[in-house]
């Protein structure tokens, strides 16, 4: 099979969650599979003389004549009315209607992919005879080797990590308000990871891929939660790939799984 991956190469670039990449990357080790990335900015992202810069079906003819792919997974672009070839979306969080129901209406999709269940049950009316599926979030294997640290040699007691947002996490901001209030006045060593941002480079004091994933597997306790939304978030899978102990309320997903894999807190107790 044949995958063509169309994505504006600024934003390949520049996005700070590497994971929609990642799983790319993981497809293209497939037996079976080619996998070829291309989109706006790329170099064989060709303009069409005729059509000009401003209509991308030139650059899609091209591509389709020199690639022949099977589908396309399309991540910020509009392809409706420019390709036969059935497209792919991955819807990663949705919570936005408005913009879910652009991406799929904008790129005409034959398969919406949704990473959280609860969304895709949602907003699932608007598959209009699409496909439905969901893949749940999954972690990087190469940026979680085996702990280095044994547990008790980790530094850091609790770290809190994610958006601060009170609006969107009020149970995260009350846990770090506790750990860093309470447990740490107590002696516990307690650190606060704050979100790195959409855009990379990240902020100085902020910790993405290697980084990131090397500051959870110092930690003993990470805490946060599933927001508003009851989600899923990576954060639930990152952690205990980092061999920590997540402390966090129980999201809607996969709860047969992730019940196993956390320290449940409530944020009604």
């Amino acid at each position: 099979m044949k995958l063509l991956y169309l994505v504006p190469k600024k934003i390949y670039d520049t996005k700070m969650s590497r994971d929609r990449f990642q799983q790319v990357e993981a497809i293209k080790q497939l037996p079976g599979v080619v996998v070829h990335i291309s989109g706006p900015g790329w170099p064989d992202w060709k303009w069409s003389e005729i059509i000009g810069p401003d209509n991308n079906s030139g650059s899609m003819e091209v591509l389709e004549q020199d690639q022949k792919p099977d589908l396309i997974l399309s991540y910020q672009l509009t392809l409706k009315g420019l390709t036969k070839i059935p497209v792919v979306v991955l819807i990663k969080e949705g919570f936005d209607r408005i913009k879910v129901q652009e991406t799929i209406f904008g790129n005409d999709a034959s398969l919406v992919i949704f990473q959280h269940l609860n969304i895709l049950r949602a907003w699932g009316d608007l598959a209009q005879n699409r496909w439905l599926a969901h893949l749940p979030h999954c972690a990087h294997l190469p940026l979680y080797p085996e702990p280095i640290l044994d547990f008790h040699e980790r530094p850091i007691d609790l770290l809190v990590i994610g958006n601060m947002n009170n609006t969107y996490y009020p149970f995260r901001v009350r846990l770090r308000d506790l750990a860093w209030k309470i447990m740490r006045k107590r002696g516990y060593q307690v650190e606060i990871l704050h979100h790195p941002g959409y855009v990379l480079p990240n902020p100085p004091g902020t910790y993405t891929g290697v980084a990131y994933a090397a500051k959870l597997q110092q930690a003993k306790i990470v805490l946060s939660c599933s927001g508003h939304a009851k989600a899923a978030f990576l954060k639930y899978v990152e952690v205990p790939m980092a061999g920590a102990v997540h402390g966090a309320d129980l999201p809607e997903d996969r709860n047969d799984f992730i019940k196993d894999t956390i320290l449940e807190l409530s944020p009604h107790e």
